[in-house]
């Protein structure tokens, strides 16, 4: 989800940065004094605005989903060391029990 999040936010942030592209054309064709121009520089104003918002929120999600898979690669190395620790533990419960089968067949070899 996390992921779908980060790609959309990039979607939106390459689709302001081209209307600021598109705005700014528009602008130099325009006359920097007239109504028209002034609309479109303070377009331009506001689509900067809403990119550089883009750009932190795309930021901060890129360092969330850092945390998540640093997060992430810490407990997939714990869980591996907990499975070694018990095919460790397995293997010396079962050496153990063969101690145990062994003494009992030699009590039951010395009562015969």
């Amino acid at each position: 989800a996390r992921m779908a999040w980060v790609a959309s936010s990039e979607a939106r942030l390459e689709a302001v940065a081209s209307e600021v592209t598109r705005l700014r054309e528009e602008a130099r064709e325009e006359a920097h004094g007239s109504a028209s121009g002034r609309r479109v520089a303070s377009s331009i104003a506001g689509a900067e605005a809403a990119l550089r918002a883009l750009g932190e929120e795309l930021e901060q999600a890129e360092g969330e989903l850092e945390e998540e898979v640093n997060t992430a690669s810490a407990s997939a190395a714990k869980c591996a060391e907990l499975e070694a620790l018990r095919v460790e533990l397995a293997a010396h419960l079962s050496e153990r029990e063969s101690e145990l089968h062994a003494m009992q067949r030699r009590a039951l070899r010395a009562t015969s």
